[in-house]
């Protein structure tokens, strides 16, 4: 099965863009994230005993993720799996498009 990401925008208000700053030109990192839900307990924090879905920098700090992506731990059976497409909106912008993406899944 073919699932596409074809015209999705995310849109943050106008006070989230005007304070972002980065020497990139870009900010305001947003993360799709598919994976199979036999699979959850490796998406997030619960291995470093957290609630976070994001990396914090308490768990940056500790070399554990990167800091503001979503905490996937990959499967060594399966490490091309779980997927993650990152956006980024542009400095001051309060809308982005993704760029188009699909993905095979192979079973359901």
């Amino acid at each position: 099965m073919l699932f596409r990401f074809d015209d999705i925008t995310s849109v943050r208000t106008k006070e989230a863009a005007s304070k972002q700053k980065s020497k990139l030109g870009t900010s305001g990192l947003v993360e799709t994230v598919v994976f199979e839900i036999k699979e959850h307990e490796r998406i997030g924090g619960s291995l470093f005993k957290s609630d976070a879905i994001c990396c914090t920098p308490e768990l940056a700090d500790a070399e554990s993720c990167n800091l503001e992506e979503v905490i996937i731990r990959r499967d060594p059976s399966g490490p091309d799996w779980s997927k993650r497409i990152s956006t980024f909106f542009e400095e001051n912008k309060e809308e982005v498009k993704m760029s188009p993406e699909a993905l095979v899944i192979k079973e359901t």
